[in-house]
């Protein structure tokens, strides 16, 4: 066999191999995507198990669920009857699949009655809750949600000093730093 048809069988055979190893790879991609497709397309959720992730901001902020539902977006407060209000005790969480609502009085309740601890030397504050909220009132995937979280919330700042080197206690200063999350656990059904 002369030298170009040996460079020739050569490129062959590493061209079969290479075809190979990529008709193996998308036989495992395709196998993945199945999987994965059908427990997406799968519709409603079966239900089980939750947990909650969030950065709230304001009388919003974003979350992100894994488990039962494993979906994100945003939230916004509101009173009972479904009107936005930064002081509402209601929360409806905006998903990318779908809503609902939570009714979380027995939280919000827990956090206004909260101890925060303020140190005035540093003029830093620190402080939690936890309580309940029932959720409810689902559209598109989570259409007849039900089920309890346990939510958790933590909260830290420095605040600013006056001119004077005292700590700012006024309720409109802004924060040099701020650190709020809250996070839940809990159950859902659909059904």
């Amino acid at each position: 066999m002369g030298a170009g048809k040996a460079a020739h069988a050569a490129v062959a055979r590493h061209g079969k191999k290479r075809a190979v190893e990529v008709t193996a790879v998308l036989v495992v991609l395709a196998s993945l995507l199945a999987v994965g497709s059908g427990a997406f397309a799968a519709g409603k959720p079966a239900g089980g198990s939750v947990r909650m992730f969030g950065m709230p901001r304001g009388a919003g902020g974003s979350f992100m669920f894994t488990g039962a539902i494993g979906d994100y977006g945003a939230t916004q407060r509101m009173n009972a009857n479904g009107s936005p209000n930064p002081n509402g005790d209601f929360v409806k969480f905006t998903l990318k699949r779908g809503t609902f609502v939570a009714d979380a009085t027995g939280f919000f309740n827990a956090l206004n009655h909260a101890n925060f601890a303020f140190d005035k030397t540093t003029c830093s504050v620190a402080g939690g809750a936890s309580g309940p909220a029932t959720l409810s009132g689902g559209t598109g995937q989570y259409a007849h949600i039900s089920g309890t979280l346990k939510i958790t919330a933590a909260f830290a700042q420095v605040g600013p000093r006056l001119k004077n080197g005292k700590c700012n206690p006024s309720q409109n200063a802004k924060p040099l730093a701020q650190f709020n999350v809250v996070t839940g656990s809990g159950h859902v059904s659909f059904g």
